[in-house]
């Protein structure tokens, strides 16, 4: 049995290159090739060529053929002291057919390649791996500047890809495109790519692709007619993306950092968005992420300093349709510049289910914060647990989009010169379900045309208010714009009053400045409906019931917690909720969430 085994085992051969060798050479340690096809050629499946440091220019070194054959070629040190340079006259490596095994390219830097697909590296039906390589300044007529994959499997871990381009209109991928591929990114750095089509640096057509802990700066596609991604275009396609940093990029039409379509078949898990930062992008819409999906999850991430630029572009940090869960994200000083633009923090256009909970939306700038808009009848957003603080803009619902608010406190400073409402009903039905809405107008002259206030109808919208606070120091609580529309109140506090069953206008006595939570003896303590309480349509609890009561407040406490020190005035059997966002709670730490200035919440501090 022994001497079986050992007469089985295949041993693999390390050929060697030398671009100082003069040559024929034999690849052996002493006497290696002196040109890098000479060492593919020699090679079998598992064996390997070393190239040793240097750098490797001329005819043998570039416009590579590998067919068939598993190998590694990797460079004795690494990609510093390993160079391959093209000098601008072919690519560099051409592969086909690898499939018994993977190729593996390992510590080389592929520069000055020049192709009409893939300027360093074209492969179709082949299994590519390449670790630790460099790709700098090489260019490709269409698509993939740096390299090109078709019907492949591709591993790129710690590569780099620095000022690759594509040349022609519409070509796509500045660094990377593959097409039919899975694709896996791993600690990898995209810098200043540029692409006339779509993605900067990575272009990804009907590919399954893995990205993480990688990074995307200064990539662009800006140029007319180049439409998505500005670092990294998936369309279509499924992908899992985790821990990537976004920054600097710029796409003429959308998605400035990233663009994802998913149309995946249901048999694949949703596609992922996790722990990423997007910073500094632009774009006509979807400054920092433009997310088109029939399922997906956006969870974890920060949006910071992103633009829409154009004149109605929207969602200056995140534009999203479809079914999409957003959970735990972070909406920081993003704008949508334009006139008729919508959504600086984010747009969330209804073809399906939208459910954001857990977020923070603070010092954004545009018309509005966020805007709902809606394409379908069967189309619903849910926005539970999230705070919208000192933007420039109100919350504006509009499109016929039914949208429910959910536990979120809204405290808004509303420009008076624009007149306008923290919360706007256009053509829609709006429901607050234990809200606070709180907040002043800021110091412009007048009012605007509607004036300045906490809630408003307008265009057929209605208003469902349910156990919420509306403590607004503007023109009025809540507007009907029209005849049309409509506005239903219950168990509410509302500053001056408002008509309606077990509404209050007594001073919810918040516990302190800034601080919105409710103080020992609050007359909105237990003074809610139970049966108002809504569905934890969110999942607030990571349950699985869509169907139970809210379980908890913005806090995180019990949604139902009696107060003994005042009276049940609400409806239902004790605990009675509160009115609010925050239900009173003895073992709350005071001031904990809120102080003046900027929110404070997880750490996260903007």
């Amino acid at each position: 049995m022994i001497a079986i085994a050992i007469c089985s085992l295949t041993l693999s051969n390390i050929w060697y290159v030398d671009d100082d060798a003069t040559g024929p050479g034999s690849g052996t340690f002493d006497d290696p090739f002196p040109t890098i096809q000479q060492g593919i050629n020699a090679a079998e499946s598992g064996d390997t060529v070393l190239i040793r440091d240097g750098t490797y220019k001329s005819n043998g070194n570039r416009n590579l053929f590998v067919d068939g054959k598993a190998i590694t070629l990797r460079s004795e040190h690494d990609s510093t002291q390993c160079v391959i340079d093209a000098e601008g006259f072919s690519t560099i490596f051409n592969i086909k057919d690898v499939t018994g095994g993977t190729l593996t390219i390992q510590g080389i830097t592929m520069t000055h390649g020049v192709s009409i697909r893939g300027g360093a590296l074209y492969a179709e039906d082949s299994n590519i791996s390449l670790a630790g390589v460099r790709c700098i300044s090489n260019a490709a007529g269409y698509d993939g500047g740096a390299a090109y994959f078709e019907n492949c499997n591709v591993s790129l871990t710690d590569t780099t890809c620095d000022s690759n381009r594509t040349i022609s209109q519409s070509a796509s991928g500045g660094a990377v495109y593959a097409w039919n591929s899975k694709l896996h990114v791993e600690q990898c750095a995209f810098t200043n790519n540029l692409a006339r089509g779509y993605g900067g640096a990575l272009g990804a057509e009907s590919c399954d692709v893995a990205m993480s802990d990688s990074t995307f700066s200064s990539n662009g596609s800006p140029f007319k007619g180049a439409y998505y991604g500005g670092a990294v275009s998936i369309y279509p396609g499924h992908a899992d993306i985790k821990r990537c940093t976004f920054e600097n990029g710029w796409a003429y039409e959308v998605g400035g950092g990233l663009f994802l379509y998913d149309d995946s078949p249901a048999s694949f898990p949703p596609s992922r968005v996790i722990d990423c930062k997007f910073s500094h992008n632009q774009a006509d819409t979807g400054g920092g992420l433009q997310l088109l999906s029939l399922r997906a999850i956006v969870k974890g991430c920060e949006f910071t300093d992103n633009v829409s630029a154009g004149y109605s572009g929207s969602g200056g940090g995140l534009y999203a349709s479809g079914n999409i869960t957003i959970n735990g994200c972070v909406m920081a000083r993003n704008t949508a510049q334009g006139e008729e633009g919508l959504g600086s923090a984010m747009v969330l256009a209804l073809y399906g289910t939208i459910r954001v909970s857990d977020c923070v939306a603070t010092n954004n700038r545009g018309n509005s914060t966020i805007a709902v808009q809606s394409f379908g009848a069967a189309d619903k957003a849910y926005i539970s647990n999230c705070i919208f603080s000192a933007n420039s803009s109100p919350v504006c619902v509009a499109g016929y989009a039914p949208t429910l608010l959910i536990n979120c406190l809204l405290d808004h400073t509303v420009p008076r010169r624009n007149g306008g409402s923290v919360v706007n009903a256009s053509s829609a039905q709006v429901e607050l379900d234990n809200c606070t809405v709180t907040g002043r107008p800021d110091s412009g002259i007048g009012s605007g045309r509607y004036g300045v206030g906490a809630c408003s109808a307008s265009q057929g919208g209605t208003l469902l208010i349910r156990n919420s606070i509306l403590w607004f120091f503007g023109d009025y609580q809540i507007r009907l714009n029209s005849g049309s529309d409509h506005a239903d109140v219950r168990y509410s506090c509302i500053k001056g009053g408002y008509a309606g069953t077990g509404n209050i206008s007594a001073d919810p006595q918040f516990a302190g400045v800034g601080d919105y939570r409710l103080s020992q003896f609050s007359p909105c303590c237990d003074a809610g409906d139970n049966t108002s309480v809504p569905s934890d349509s969110c999942d607030l609890d990571n349950d699985g019931d869509f169907q139970e009561q809210v379980p908890f407040d913005l806090e995180g406490n019990a949604r139902f917690f009696d107060n003994p020190f005042v009276s049940d005035t609400g409806f239902g059997t004790p605990p009675v909720v509160d009115m609010g966002c925050f239900e009173w709670n003895s073992q709350s730490a005071p001031n904990f969430w809120f102080q003046e200035g900027p929110i404070l919440r997880r750490g996260w501090g903007y």
